[in-house]
């Protein structure tokens, strides 16, 4: 399971690998907290297609999912970068 770290001298969260969380896509946020595109998509309460359609960028979350993967994720939505990047 990769963690997180908080640079309290930068206010940064970082990677285990040292990867800047402010530039994680959907896709590296699901690693860090250890998530399947199934598993993401039932605890959203959406399609596994769905959740891949984010990922990839084709498509945004509605409003009213984004307080359930701030929740899931444990994140501010902006946090999330909205483009596939790897």
């Amino acid at each position: 399971m990769i963690r997180t770290i908080y640079l309290e001298t930068t206010g940064q969260l970082l990677t285990q690998g040292g990867e800047c969380v402010q530039e994680m896509n959907l896709k590296k946020w699901m690693v860090v907290k250890d998530l399947t595109v199934a598993e993401f998509a039932e605890k959203v309460g959406v399609s596994p297609q769905t959740v891949t359609n984010w990922r990839k960028g084709h498509t945004m979350p509605n409003s009213k999912y984004i307080p359930i993967i701030e929740q899931i994720l444990g994140i501010k939505y902006q946090d999330i970068t909205w483009t596939e990047t790897s």
